[in-house]
């Protein structure tokens, strides 16, 4: 009687539902990444959300509030295709495991909220410090709702030449 019990009790359960939890945040608001070079950056809690989430960049403006194309359009990025193993004996080895894709220079990866600057944003083209740089907001959502991360500051310093170290690799 029990069984049959719990078992009729199951239909009485409402549908299980996706939730966007308010305890989600990102861990900083303001991103700082070197121009020229690949930076990525996991600041993500997702806290009590059910995953799998979905983000997005939306309303990228430059600190004054204007339009900013050079957030919004997509350019050709180097991506690697294979690993990168150390034996490779010349640079050519190294070119042939990478490709060319199409991405926002300053993007967030759909569904893990991780952002990535892109090594192929230059100080030419994009605001870097001492600019005050850009606004952006993120939409987080899924199937529960959706939720929105208002007024993140995007603030990169201009490249930096290579770095001579006397360290030794590890």
């Amino acid at each position: 009687f029990g069984a049959l019990l719990v078992s009729s009790c199951d239909k009485l359960l409402p549908d299980e539902r996706e939730s966007v939890a308010l305890n989600s945040s990102f861990t900083q608001d303001v991103y700082t990444p070197t121009l020229g070079r690949a930076t990525l950056y996991n600041t993500f809690n997702v806290g009590n959300s059910t995953q799998t989430l979905t983000f997005a960049i939306i309303n990228p403006r430059t600190y004054s509030g204007e339009a900013a194309p050079e957030l919004t359009d997509v350019f050709p990025v180097k991506v690697w295709k294979e690993a990168y193993t150390g034996d490779e004996a010349s640079l050519d080895e190294i070119n042939e495991k990478r490709g060319t894709e199409m991405h926002h220079l300053f993007e967030i990866r759909e569904h893990s909220g991780q952002f990535v600057m892109w090594p192929e944003g230059k100080s030419s083209f994009i605001h870097a410090q001492p600019d005050s740089g850009y606004i952006f907001d993120v939409e987080m959502s899924n199937s529960g709702g959706r939720r929105y991360f208002r007024n993140m500051r995007l603030k990169p310093y201009r490249e930096v030449p290579v770095e001579p170290t006397t360290q030794s690799p590890v």
